[in-house]
């Protein structure tokens, strides 16, 4: 079990597990931030006992601990490209996220998931852009 897990991380209201009889216990990410629940958060979800399944093998929220590679903020994005070709790449990945969500992007408020990097790529290659997008960042989350 990875000790240096930051509690801070879990979204709000996700549902935590506390059945150590689980024979998924060990790889469930619902049970793994149940384990690591701090008193600065003395309200949280959890999952009813009498949900808990007579065995494990059935359990509708189980949810394996995984990571997924995520990308932050675009500002290096259109750096390589001429000025009219970064300025359509640039207003048709608005058109996709929205003005908003774009933004947020850039500021890095939030990250592109592996999906949207997909997206983006595609937006380059359409646009005639050989080269794959490199974002100013990269970090592993946990997907929830």
């Amino acid at each position: 079990m990875n000790t240096d897990f930051d509690y801070e991380i879990v979204p709000h209201g996700y549902a935590h597990c506390f059945n150590d009889n689980c024979s998924k216990a060990s790889s469930c990410l619902r049970h793994w931030v149940a384990q690591h629940c701090t008193a600065n958060v003395p309200l949280i979800t959890i999952l009813s006992p009498a949900c808990f399944p007579a065995t494990s093998v059935g359990c509708a929220y189980f949810a394996p601990i995984r990571k997924m590679r995520v990308a932050w903020g675009v500002k290096n994005l259109f750096g390589n490209l001429p000025y009219n070709k970064a300025s359509d790449v640039r207003n048709q990945i608005i058109a996709y996220f929205g003005r908003t969500h774009y933004y947020r992007i850039y500021r890095k408020e939030r990250f592109i998931s592996p999906e949207d990097q997909q997206v983006i790529a595609r937006i380059f290659a359409n646009n005639g852009i050989a080269e794959t997008p490199i974002f100013d960042s990269y970090s592993e989350v946990y997907k929830w």
